[in-house]
Parts: structure tokens; sequence; C-alpha cells
């Protein structure tokens, strides 16, 4: 019986998938791994500003594009962690990368500021120079209490972006 080995249920897997799979699963699941270790918080202060860099990555409408979003940053995430620790370098005493979240069309990285103007500008000339990618959007969390516990956000760049959220329920219009 299959179930009494060691290793079973992957060999399972590996004859019923292919190792093709089996080695796309724990790049997944490795990337995933990396990504999370890399995005911990750090010290934010409470009067801090949040600001999200974000980037298009897929139709969140559509259920294969929302596997293969999920798919592709796994299979990418040493090439977001690389991004990630530019800006975060980039960052200095400037602002605090928070970390980073994915889904629903969108890629997000959170950064927190007491410079919110500054911070905007480290990140397009980031985008601008090539050493983060291209498409970025940045919204700006506009706080609706003073405990900072409620918010909305504010598109500030592209400068054509009218509206910005974490969350869509469409494909996000074109802005450039």
């Amino acid at each position: 019986m299959t179930g009494d080995r060691p290793g079973a249920k992957c060999n399972t897997l590996r004859y019923a998938y292919g190792p093709s799979l089996m080695r796309q699963n724990v790049l997944i699941v490795a990337s995933l791994c990396v990504l999370a270790a890399c995005s911990q918080p750090r010290d934010i202060r409470s009067d801090d500003t949040q600001v999200v860099a974000q980037w298009v990555v897929g139709d969140p409408t559509s259920a294969e594009s929302r596997f293969k979003v999920f798919v592709d940053a796994a299979t990418s995430g040493i090439e977001n962690m690389t991004m990630e620790n530019r800006i975060d370098q980039a960052c200095g005493e400037l602002c605090d990368l928070d970390g980073n979240d994915i889904g629903s069309g969108t890629y997000n990285l959170y950064l927190y500021t007491e410079n919110v103007s500054a911070t905007v500008k480290l990140l397009v000339q980031l985008e601008k120079s090539g050493r983060i990618h291209n498409g970025l959007r940045i919204g700006v969390a506009k706080y609706l209490d003073k405990r900072h516990q409620n918010w909305t956000y504010e598109a500030v760049y592209p400068p054509a972006l009218k509206a910005f959220d974490l969350i869509y329920k469409t494909r996000p219009q074109s802005d450039r």
C-alpha cells in the first residue's frame, strides 16, 4: 500500500501530475517563503502615513488570470524580492517598507513615512531610472481618524491616475 511508505504521497503526486508540476510547486512555495521572510515589519511610527506602490499584474475578474498572477508572482519572487530590496535600501531613514501582497490583479508594496512627498518622489525616480518595474501606481492613505485605523486612498501617481485602491472589481483602466 503506497500510504505506508515515507514519501508515498509525494510519489503519487509525481506520477499523477508529472515532475514539472512538482518542481513548479516547490518553486512557488520556496518563493513565497522567501518573500514572507523579507517582508517583516520594522520601525513604524504611529504618526507615519502609508504610501502604497502598486503594479497592475492581471485582470481580477478572470479566474485564469488570478491563477496566472499567483504563479507568475511566485516564480518571479526573486525578482520581486530584489526590487523590494532596492526600494528598502533607497528609503534609508526616509521610509519603512513594511510588506507586500499580491492578488486581485495587483502587486502592492506598503511603505510608511513622515515625508509623503519625498517618498513619492523617491519611488518615481526609482521607476524612471529603471531600478524598479515600469507601470508604477502610487496611492497615499488619507486617514479618517486620529488613530489611523480608518482610511481611504488618494491617487497621486501617475498624474493621470484618477482612482486608487488595493482591490479592483474590474481591471484598472490604463493611466499612462
